[in-house]
């Protein structure tokens, strides 16, 4: 199986904007980062480790942050996020879970409710769908322990 390598915030930030022209609204991973920062720290929360991972070429990245956050022996907080530059994948993330043991991952079935194409105000839709995530975050963090 082949496995997607591990990516710094700085080598996503660095990735060239796309000039797709037209209706095609720009959603820069380096402000998806920002935004997931801020409301990690609105929402009085700590981040334990983050995983960036993209293509070769970064036109495809995902973003996973474990939250020192849940009051479960067993699994912890995550959220994580996936956009592209070229077309092949909407903006979309969610609030998840995580087995603290491992990392293993447990996303929540609600991850990608929230799946934006790249047209209009989907810069503007990508903040506030980040703030409406954590906003949520405990309520559907106690929805998957019960489900564990």
């Amino acid at each position: 199986m082949r496995t997607i390598p591990r990516v710094t915030e700085q080598e996503l930030a660095a990735v060239k904007l796309p000039t797709h022209g037209g209706r095609y609204a720009v959603i820069p991973h380096a402000d998806v980062i920002s935004e997931v920062k801020k409301a990690v720290q609105a929402n009085g929360m700590s981040v334990k480790d983050t995983i960036y991972r993209c293509t070769s070429d970064g036109q495809i990245a995902t973003g996973l942050y474990f939250l020192n956050s849940g009051n479960d022996s067993d699994i912890k907080m995550m959220f994580a996020w996936t956009n592209s530059y070229n077309k092949m994948r909407r903006f979309s993330c969610g609030v998840g879970s995580y087995v603290s043991v491992c990392l293993n991952g447990m996303l929540s079935a609600d991850y990608g409710v929230f799946s934006r194409k790249h047209t209009g105000s989907a810069h503007e839709e990508m903040v506030q769908q980040i703030n409406d995530q954590f906003a949520i975050a405990d309520k559907t963090f106690q929805k998957m322990v019960i489900d564990k």
